[in-house]
């Protein structure tokens, strides 16, 4: 039985460690894009994804692409070509 209780404490401390490293999403991140993005006339990069958030008044834009901007926690706007979000 201590082995079984051992097993499942090690299986809940992993799982707890996970969510603590975990970044949570914050309003206006960019989740995702594909293409050509860009936020203020700079590109947008794979690597800023999840963590390029827009300020109030940045614009992002599409040009051949698509990108996705997180509005709240589950809720998304998306973008596809030629078409621009205002922060």
């Amino acid at each position: 039985m201590s082995r079984v209780k051992l097993l499942l404490l090690l299986s809940l401390a992993t799982l707890c460690a996970s969510a603590y490293g975990a970044n949570p999403g914050r309003p206006g991140t960019i989740n995702y894009i594909e293409g050509s993005a860009l936020v203020a006339g700079a590109p947008v990069t794979q690597k800023s994804v999840g963590t390029l958030a827009l300020d109030p008044g940045q614009v992002l834009s599409t040009k051949q692409g698509h990108a996705e901007v997180l509005l709240t926690p589950g809720i998304y706007l998306r973008l596809s070509t030629t078409t621009a979000a205002y922060a």
